[in-house]
């Protein structure tokens, strides 16, 4: 994965195996008015977009199948199923979902849907992350398994190691349809 910072201090974390397109990116005014907006065209983004200063300030992400707007947010966006759906979870503030002249409205703690030429669908409430279960405080060989407790209605668990707890240095990822996931062989250090 990739960590990108920009100049009025949002950042984007951009998932391994992703494709991005840095459409605009601009800034006046002495970082009065931002706009940003780019386009998904493969994979997840994680964002943390700064309260925008001004009305005529942005911050879009577009996939093939719906456009996500934001203020002052935190949220993933993915492209799902070939490039034929886009996922948008909101893990704090407001995102502004819009497809074929609709457009719904997630707040923190909700996700929605929307699928190529359908509008998206109504948010619905994350799940609840899973708790860690039986990972020792030092792990001292690799690779290993990692378990969380099961969640119902989960469809996949994913997994993020990283060298920092803001996980701006993610260093793995992985995704498994059951609650044990089949972690990275890293070298020595320290990881969260």
């Amino acid at each position: 994965s990739v960590s990108l910072e920009f100049a009025d201090g949002s950042t984007l974390r951009v998932a391994a195996e992703s494709r991005v397109v840095l459409d605009i990116l601009s800034i006046a005014g002495g970082n009065a008015f931002a706009d940003t907006r780019l386009r998904l065209l493969k994979g997840s983004t994680t964002m943390k977009a700064r309260a925008l200063r001004t009305s005529g300030s942005r911050t879009e992400i577009r996939t093939p199948a719906a456009l996500s707007a934001v203020r002052g947010t935190d949220f993933r966006v993915g492209v799902l199923e070939a490039n034929e759906a886009m996922r948008t979870e909101v893990l704090s503030g407001r995102v502004e979902v819009s497809a074929r002249a609709k457009t719904v409205a997630g707040t923190a703690g909700f996700a929605t849907v929307a699928h190529v030429d359908e509008p998206p669908r109504p948010p619905r409430p994350l799940l609840p992350a899973p708790e860690l279960t039986d990972v020792p405080a030092v792990l001292e060989r690799g690779p290993v398994r990692i378990r969380v407790s099961a969640v119902n209605g989960a469809a996949a668990y994913r997994l993020e190691i990283a060298r920092d707890a803001a996980f701006a240095q993610v260093v793995a990822e992985r995704t498994a349809a059951t609650p044990s996931i089949p972690g990275p062989d890293l070298a020595d250090g320290y990881y969260v």
